[in-house]
């Protein structure tokens, strides 16, 4: 695309300038051929040698004219390039000299100018015919740079922003209806009489105001002395007798008025920015009026000569003379609501014309105040925003005094307040043709004053219920992080104490397990050696009873002797290191028992009977192990203490309970009175031990003359079984 128009832009300059277009020596000579060029174009720096005479100046700049079109030449701005290598010519050159200048185009700010290189005063020249151009084709901008002549009415004169520094004065003429700036060097403040609102023509430079996008905002023309102007018709020698107009009328439909010119009109101030604008109402009309008088108050019935303002949608007055003429007590604010501020009732639909609007009235408007900003950058002031309706506007107070501005500090958001100020409508033009839309309003006061409370809101307005709140909220989380950190206190205290607790019960149930042991082991040397013991003592007596009378007999007896005592070493072995038990996992418990009884009754006349309803039963070795002691201990006793004939061992197994009985027909006991642990014998109580290890029972019926009978209950459903055989 670049490329393209790169390209376009060659053919467009090699047809209109076929000759010069691009030639070192052959530079453009003729200004409406620099006017053509586009700004790309332009923007290249192409020679010029142009030959034509001043029409105006500014400082270290020109306005050239070449008899058919005018151009800028700034040489401030081509020594500021580098292009100017002289000293600035400042104001030597005049209008009306003749001049060549060479140089370079630029696009200039708005059209294309000239960048000068060297300047030849060629003598002296008449100035160029002026052009009478139409108002609507001097905002096309197409004419900038010449030479022109206007005719309109002169509505001010006032001070320039000194943006060109030569010029003195501005005059404001309207033409057409339009608003022209007029520039000139000289001072017109003794012309002042003799100028403001008279019918004027001038002649001039058309240089019109740009934007920062190169686009037109204003027609303004550069004038060199004050014979470029011509008075056309005078002012009035008094502003006051100017046709006189009700505010209600102004830029209503008149076949007379001349609306370019002043009209008088009266009212009574309500509102005064001194030296700016003040407020002007009669009845149910109001207006702003711009002028720079001071020494107006509210309640001042004035006459005001002055221009009739279109810059808003709604008309008021511009460049006012003012008269006070009496004083008034005072207009009544009148209480309005919000409503027929912003939706007034109309007289014609079709044309949207109301019967009276509120703009520029005195009005009161009662509301909750919900913010107030204090500005002091410029000028000290506030702006208050206000609620009404559920509707939010602006209120603007100035605050000329320290103590005002305290006063305002003091305002609290909230409460419901009185405003007495003037209103302006925010207005808009519609898409329907001529209708206005009233999208807003604010309201201007003239002093503190006009401002009351009428009733303070609760103590706990949003910004205390702020701070409430998030007080509320750092307390809570002081309150969660010191709940977290005691609980974390209170768990390593208590993990502590739990180690604590749990080193001493290991310790406890380390004690109680030696202990435990201590007694297992006891019990069980008790019951296996003594056991055995027995036995062997009892094989020792038979040996001794038929060493003579039957040496045979009495040697069998003396093997059995020595059996017992193979026996003796090998269960005191296995009890010490636990052994016996792995030898007995999955052994039918009546066979061992029968085997174990066995071998107590030999050499006695003992009748011993094992019945078990199970040919065999695996049990875990635990229950088979402690049963087998438990049972011998029960005949050992039997043989020992009872004298019974006959000894009845029953096992029987029903569901998951092993129940285990010794029955004897020896003598009996008392089982209160019987022997225990303080006189040495510990069977009865081991024999309680190892049932009470399996989580079984262990009864003990006796009484003298009547046998004893031991029965133990085990519930081996709370052991897992050597196999998966049940009865």
């Amino acid at each position: 695309m670049t490329l393209l128009r790169n390209l376009s832009l060659a053919l467009l300059a090699w047809v209109m300038l076929p000759s010069i277009a691009f030639s070192k020596t052959a530079p453009l000579q003729k200004i409406a051929e620099i006017r053509a060029l586009p700004r790309d174009l332009a923007a290249t720096g192409i020679p010029v040698d142009i030959q034509g005479v001043v029409t105006s100046t500014t400082e270290n700049s020109i306005f050239l004219h070449d008899g058919e079109n005018g151009i800028y030449a700034s040489f401030g701005d081509a020594k500021a390039r580098g292009l100017w290598p002289h000293a600035l010519p400042g104001m030597t050159l005049q209008p009306g000299t003749k001049v060549r200048i060479q140089g370079r185009t630029d696009p200039g700010g708005f059209s294309p100018m000239i960048f000068p290189t060297s300047a030849e005063i060629l003598g002296t020249a008449p100035m160029p015919t002026p052009r009478a151009l139409p108002v609507g084709r001097l905002l096309s901008g197409n004419d900038d740079c010449q030479w022109i002549v206007l005719e309109g009415v002169v509505q001010g004169i006032f001070d320039p922003r000194k943006s060109d520094v030569n010029f003195t004065d501005h005059l404001r003429i309207m033409v057409e209806g339009q608003v022209c700036i007029v520039c000139t060097p000289i001072d017109l403040s003794r012309h002042q009489a003799d100028l403001v609102d008279a019918k004027i023509r001038v002649t001039g430079v058309f240089a019109p105001s740009f934007n920062l996008r190169s686009q037109i905002t204003a027609i303004k023309i550069h004038i060199n002395n004050i014979e470029s102007i011509t008075v056309l018709k005078p002012p009035p020698k008094d502003p006051f007798s100017a046709p006189r107009v009700e505010l209600d009328r102004l830029l209503q439909f008149s076949p007379t008025l001349e609306r370019d010119h002043r009209v008088v009109t009266s009212g009574v101030v309500t509102f005064a920015a001194p030296g700016r604008f003040f407020y002007l109402q009669d009845g149910q009309k109001g207006i702003r009026v711009q002028s720079t008088q001071t020494g107006l108050h509210p309640g001042d019935i004035v006459e005001a000569a002055a221009f009739i303002d279109t810059e808003r949608l709604l008309a008021g007055l511009k460049e006012a003379e003012v008269r006070v003429i009496g004083k008034s007590d005072s207009i009544e604010p009148e209480l309005l609501p919000i409503r027929s501020i912003l939706a007034p009732e109309v007289r014609d639909p079709w044309q949207a014309s109301a019967e009276s609007d509120a703009d520029g009235r005195l009005v009161r408007i009662e509301g909750i105040l919900r913010r107030v900003t204090i500005h002091q950058k410029w000028e000290e002031s506030a702006t208050l925003l206000v609620e009404k309706d559920d509707h939010l506007f602006l209120a603007h107070v100035p605050l000329p005094t320290n103590e005002s501005v305290t006063s305002a500090e003091n305002w609290v958001e909230g409460s419901r307040v009185s405003l007495t100020g003037i209103c302006e409508l925010d207005l808009r033009r519609t898409e329907k043709a001529g209708w206005v839309s009233i999208d807003n309003f604010h309201l201007l006061l003239d002093s503190t004053s006009g401002l009351s409370v009428l009733e303070k809101p609760s103590w706990w307005t949003p910004k205390r219920l702020a701070i409430a709140i998030s007080s509320l909220v750092v307390i809570l989380l002081l309150a969660m992080f010191w709940v977290i950190a005691l609980r974390r206190q209170v768990a390593n205290r208590s993990d502590k104490l739990a180690r604590e607790i749990a080193a001493r019960e290991a310790a406890s149930h380390e004690f109680e397990l030696t202990l435990r042991e201590r007694r297992r082991l006891a019990a069980d040397l008790h019951d296996s050696l003594e056991q055995s013991l027995t036995g062997l003592a009892l094989q020792l007596e038979a040996v001794a009873l038929y060493r003579e009378s039957a040496p045979e007999r009495g040697s069998h007896h003396l093997q059995l002797a020595r059996k017992f005592l193979d026996r003796s070493r090998s269960e005191v072995r296995s009890t010490i290191w636990d052994l016996r038990t792995q030898g007995l996992s999955g052994t039918d418990l009546a066979s061992v028992i029968r085997e174990s009884a066995t071998d107590l009754a030999v050499g006695s006349q003992l009748e011993i009977d094992i019945d078990s309803n199970a040919s065999h039963q695996p049990l875990p070795a635990v229950i088979t192990s402690n049963l087998v002691l438990a049972s011998q201990e029960a005949i050992t006793n039997a043989i020992k203490h009872s004298g019974a004939s006959r000894i009845d061992v029953t096992i029987r197994y029903q569901s998951a309970v092993l129940t285990l009985t010794v029955r004897d027909n020896g003598k009996g006991f008392n089982p209160k009175s019987a022997p225990g642990q303080a006189d040495g014998h510990f069977g009865l109580q081991g024999i309680h031990e190892r049932i009470k290890r399996l989580g079984g029972t262990f009864t003990l019926e006796s009484s003298p003359g009547h046998g004893t009978t031991l029965t133990f209950t085990i519930p081996i459903s709370d052991f897992p079984l050597v196999s998966s055989t049940h009865l």
